[in-house]
Formats: structure tokens, sequence, C-alpha cells
């Protein structure tokens, strides 16, 4: 991998981390494969939603900027 390209990577699992724990929080733990991708629809279109909403007004939902360029600021 070039070196400019890894440090443009973000320096933390934070993103990862937050995902993990909405997705835990929102579909439960040990449940069916067909319920667990149909309850995830329904988590990817909310979080795309508040994600719409939080662009407009220069927010992030994750708690650092997920952006190469805020990163790099």
């Amino acid at each position: 991998m070039p070196i400019e390209d890894w440090e443009k990577m973000s320096r933390h699992t934070n993103n990862a981390e937050i995902n993990h724990r909405r997705s835990y929080a929102f579909l439960g733990k040990k449940i069916p494969t067909l319920t667990y991708i149909q309850k995830n629809i329904i988590l990817d279109y909310d979080l795309i939603s508040k994600d719409t909403v939080f662009n407009q007004y220069k927010g992030s939902l994750s708690y650092t900027p997920s952006s190469i360029e805020a990163r790099l600021q």
C-alpha cells in the first residue's frame, strides 16, 4: 500500500465500534440470520436518514470526524 494511502486512513476504529454497539442495541444478539438481515435494513435506513440530517448541519454520527479531509486538517 502506498504510504500516502496509509496516511489517509483512520487512526482508530471508532466508527466501526460505534456501529457495532448500535447494531447490538437495535438488533439484539443470537437472532436468526434472516431476522438479522431484515432488521439491519431498517437500521441502515435509519442511520442513512440521520446521517443526511447531520451532514446538512455539518455534524457527525461518530465521536470524531470520519472524512479524510477532516482527519488531514
